[in-house]
């Protein structure tokens, strides 16, 4: 280092060794905390969806009953531009030839219909949990 260096440094060192530590008060943690909890935040930020719970639902009622009506309805009568669709790939695909051939006992559909019974019922609770967790 050359002399200027050392001057600089021997300053700082005593500088630093005159002044004191300074301590914050005793409830210093517990004044900032009620400070970050007092606080809102901001609109900007806050999540909003864009389809609400009520969209959603309609969206797959509205799905699910189109699914279900084209492929369950076998009719010949005329649709108008619906009859010059074909549907029979929903119908005869290799996928529905396969599962046509699975078979399974009564157990092992119990126990389907459990597993997806127990999912359906966790998956919002670990939502709320992880929300509330998230929030703090």
């Amino acid at each position: 280092m050359d002399e200027q260096q050392k001057i600089i440094d021997s300053f700082v060192r005593k500088t630093i060794k005159s002044t004191e530590t300074e301590k914050p008060s005793i409830d210093f943690t517990a004044n900032i905390m009620s400070k970050i909890i007092i606080e809102k935040q901001s609109e900007a930020t806050k999540y909003k969806s864009l389809i609400s719970k009520l969209g959603w639902a309609a969206i797959f009622i509205v799905v699910t009953s189109l699914f279900a009506f084209f492929y369950l309805n076998d009719t010949t009568e005329e649709l108008g531009w619906l009859s010059t669709i074909d549907y029979s790939v929903f119908k005869e695909n290799q996928l529905m030839q396969f599962l046509s051939t699975i078979s399974m006992t009564n157990s092992a559909v119990y126990g389907i219909i459990a597993l997806a019974v127990m999912t359906i019922i966790q998956v919002p609770i670990y939502r709320n949990y992880y929300n509330k967790r998230l929030r703090m």
